[in-house]
Parts: structure tokens; C-alpha cells; sequence
């Protein structure tokens, strides 16, 4: 069966009827109905779902990661499917039915990294895994806005570019997320994004504190000119997070706490196929250093009798004309220094 193809319905068609001891009747997964590989999905006795990649018997399994979360099992087993004798497989058991949805997610993109991409087994299952520990038990269906998607896009950018120079300090300083003043707080300086669909540099601040900066710190503010696009360098949600992940590869502690902060701003990969239809070309991205001769409004150029009697602010301001710099030029790695 092409795995391109599993959905719910391909779980529940599944034969039940084998055991531990008789063995199980499974369907093989593939790039096509024709092609014969060592993927298997079966159902076994007690109505668990799996998902089975034989792999060699040195594979050791202390290396395979227990995710922890309810639902989900992945472990190093013995099975016997459709030959006499018992063979070891990575299995991945989904035992409660209310993730069937995500499970089936989980299982294609294990098969996506391993017959697309070319990954070992154990590598696809445990990068997959290790992408879904924060998003299964925390499912949201809600897509989000075509503003929040470029908002998060834009952020997503300019933390690749800081990751290039140190990725744990610019996960760390990652706060947008959880409704900080500013995108990314440093030691010594802190990071506000924009991005507008305007054909105008013009963008839309909240609140009074916004621009604001830390006593003792610097605050740099990015913004971007977005538009939609069909153009091959044009950006999706899931494109932008796949570059984020990549240059995380190699520090599997640091894409958990990226996809935790990620969860926070309602993000689910269930929902990737939606957002690739949202494509955006990010350009003339341009970095400012808030000083006197950047137009915003803070307490400070308020009257204090007057900014007690006022709840909230929300102001445009626009930058058409100001000459910024270039994020990859903003000097940023001596600053994360």
C-alpha cells in the first residue's frame, strides 16, 4: 500500500484475528501497491494499533526513544508477520483510539523520512518522535490566521538567523510565544518582529510598552515586507519550521523545547497539509535600532497624568523612507555573545 495513502478508515479495516504466539496479518506499507518493504501496520489482539519496521538484530534499543505520553509506545520487539519465524522491529503503538488521527500522522512522516529522505530507521523514528513528544497530548485543530501565520513565519526567519550563530541561546531567547514584550529577549539586547502585507512599510503597534526597550538593553526591531506567492522560494509554516528543525538535527533536547515553545502559539502538525497552501515571499527585510529618531510612542513621551487615565494603545506607525540594515548584516552574534 502506498503510506501516502493510511488514514483513519485503513486502521479499522485491519485484520485482528492473530496473536503474539500465531503471529499477525498486517498490510505492507511502501511507495507504491507493488512495492514489497519491511513496513507493516497490524492490529493486535487487544485492539492496539502498530506500525512495525524490521530492522536488524544488533539494533539496540536502548538508543529508541520512549516518548513518555499517553497513547504512544515505541520500543525494539519480536514479532511474527507473515514469515515462519520471528523477526526484531522498531514497533510504535498507538493503545489508546483517540490518537488514531495523530498516530496515522506520526506514521507517515516516519515513512516520509525513511523512503523520501533516505534515513536509517532508528534516526526517522526518533527525529519524528522527538518532533511529536510536545504536540501529542496537546492537540489544537484551530488553523491560524492568515496574520498569525505570517507573524510566526517572520519570527520563525529571524530565529533561524540567530540559530546559525548559537541555536541555544536563540531558542532560549525565544518569547513571542508566550506573550513577552518582545519577540526575543537577550542579556544585552531584545528583538521585536513585524511583518505586513502592505505595500507601505507600515505596521501596527500594541500597546505602550511594545517599543519599549529594557533598562540596560538594546531593542532591535525587524520588519518585513510579505506577500503572497507561487513562487519556488516562497515560504510555508511548515517549510519555515522544517528549517528550523534541520539546523537542530543534531541536538534533539533543543527541538523539544523548540516544539514547547512552539506549542504556545497554537500550532499543530496536524494541520501542516492546510498550511502549505499558504505560501509568502519574505523580502526587504530591514533592521532598526529603536532610538530618538524612531517614530514611537512610550510612557516616556506621555504624561504620566495622562498614560495612568489610558487603558490601552494601539498605533501605526510607518518606515518608508528610513534606512535600515539587512538582518544577516545587524551584527547580531556579538551581541548573543
Amino acid at each position: 500500500m502506498n503510506f501516502q495513502n493510511l488514514n483513519n478508515e485503513v486502521w479499522h479495516s485491519l485484520n485482528s484475528t492473530g496473536t503474539i504466539g500465531t503471529g499477525y496479518k498486517s498490510i505492507v506499507l511502501g511507495i507504491d501497491d507493488s512495492t514489497d518493504t519491511k513496513f507493516h501496520i497490524f492490529k493486535d489482539e487487544f485492539g492496539n494499533f502498530h506500525f512495525a519496521i524490521e530492522v536488524s538484530n544488533e539494533t539496540n534499543s536502548k538508543k529508541v526513544i520512549d516518548p513518555k505520553v499517553n497513547g504512544l509506545d515505541v520500543a525494539v520487539k519480536r514479532y511474527l508477520i507473515g514469515a515462519k519465524v520471528q523477526r526484531n522491529f522498531i514497533d510504535i503503538r498507538c493503545n489508546i483510539i483517540g490518537y488514531i488521527t495523530e498516530f496515522t500522522k506520526v506514521t507517515k512522516d516516519i515513512c516520509t523520512e525513511i523512503i523520501i529522505h533516505g534515513k536509517s530507521p532508528l534516526i526517522a523514528v526518533n527525529e519524528t518522535i522527538n518532533k511529536w513528544i510536545t504536540f501529542w497530548d496537546n492537540q489544537n485543530n484551530r488553523l491560524l490566521t492568515e496574520e498569525e501565520q505570517i507573524g510566526l513565519i517572520c519570527e520563525l526567519d529571524v530565529l533561524y538567523n540567530l540559530s546559525i550563530y548559537n541555536p541555544e541561546k536563540a531558542i532560549s531567547s525565544w518569547v513571542g510565544p508566550f506573550e513577552e514584550r518582545h519577540d526575543f529577549i537577550f542579556s544585552n539586547f531584545s528583538i521585536e518582529v513585524k511583518g505586513t502585507r502592505s505595500a507601505s512599510r507600515k505596521h501596527t503597534i500594541n500597546g505602550i510598552d511594545q517599543l519599549m526597550s529594557f533598562p540596560g538593553k538594546e531593542l532591535l526591531f525587524v520588519s518585513f515586507l510579505v506577500s503572497r506567492s507561487v513562487e519556488v522560494e516562497a515560504v510555508t509554516l511548515p517549510s519555515a519550521l522544517d528549517k528550523i528543525h534541520a539546523i537542530l538535527q543534531d541536538r534533539p533536547e533543543l527541538i523539544v523545547r523548540f516544539n514547547e515553545i512552539l506549542s504556545n502559539t497554537g500550532y499543530s502538525p496536524l494541520n501542516a497539509e492546510d498550511y502549505d497552501s499558504f505560501k509568502y515571499l519574505l523580502f526587504d527585510r530591514q533592521c532598526y535600532w529603536i532610538n530618538q529618531s524612531f517614530p514611537c510612542l512610550t510612557r516616556n513621551s506621555i504624561s504620566t497624568p495622562l498614560i495612568d487615565r489610558i487603558s490601552s494603545i494601539r498605533y501605526d506607525i510607518s518606515l518608508d523612507g528610513m534606512k535600515g540594515i539587512d538582518i544577516k548584516d545587524s551584527e547580531l552574534s556579538q551581541f548573543m555573545d
